[in-house]
């Protein structure tokens, strides 16, 4: 939405003449709602909200709390975290931060006990500033595969992570030119929002989603995963 189109309020002076009675308060949306199938047999229903709380409920008990739980060590600003995955046995949630660095967290989903916590630093001679261009914040969603997770940072690098300890097992930075197939000149930029995709030995991911300033781009990259 517009600077002017805070849900019709604006967000000048004139969310008063519109909405009054208004009062901003902080933005945590519950960007992911995920139903889970535990290895006990039952489910188990998270909200993930931006600032990194998770909240899991019981699907068959009209949605008692179970657990609630932080994935990161501080909250994450609005529009941060667009969705995590799961293995069968840990919830992986990317994180991003004011500050421009970046996280991805493990839980366990059957109590929410954190098992490991895999911090990003900030990114050094970045050619675009801004917080929003020039960060390792995680804001796209991940993809679990067995043995590594993929998620891809604001400014466009990919990284794969390991399952075990969130150790960065590769990572490629897709922010660069290219020749694409059918000729159509082609660049990289800022990956959000959508996770990639893993099929048949192939990973597939978008570049060029411009969020909070990002860069922009137009690829679609493939990558064997041998």
């Amino acid at each position: 939405y517009s600077d002017r189109d805070e849900g019709g309020c604006g967000r000048g002076p004139d969310r008063r003449i519109n909405c009054p009675g208004y009062v901003q308060g902080p933005g945590d949306d519950v960007n992911q709602a995920i139903l889970l199938d535990l290895p006990t047999g039952r489910q188990i229903l998270l909200g993930v909200q931006e600032s990194g709380r998770i909240t899991a409920l019981d699907p068959d008990n009209r949605g008692a709390v179970i657990w609630v739980a932080q994935a990161g060590d501080r909250l994450a600003p609005n529009g941060a975290g667009w969705g995590g995955a799961f293995d069968g046995e840990l919830f992986y949630r990317p994180l991003a931060f004011r500050d421009t660095t970046g996280a991805i967290s493990a839980l366990k989903v059957t109590t929410g006990e954190r098992v490991w916590y895999r911090e990003l630093e900030k990114l050094a001679d970045c050619t675009v500033r801004g917080w929003g261009a020039c960060t390792s914040g995680v804001y796209a969603a991940a993809t679990a595969v067995p043995g590594a997770i993929f998620a891809g940072s604001s400014e466009g690098t990919l990284r794969a992570y390991s399952k075990e300890g969130g150790e960065i097992l590769w990572e490629y930075p897709t922010q660069q030119r290219y020749e694409a197939v059918n000729g159509v000149p082609a660049f990289g930029g800022g990956i959000g929002a959508s996770s990639p995709t893993v099929v048949d030995g192939m990973l597939y991911m978008g570049s060029g989603y411009a969020i909070f300033g990002s860069r922009p781009g137009n690829v679609l990259l493939a990558f064997g995963l041998d």
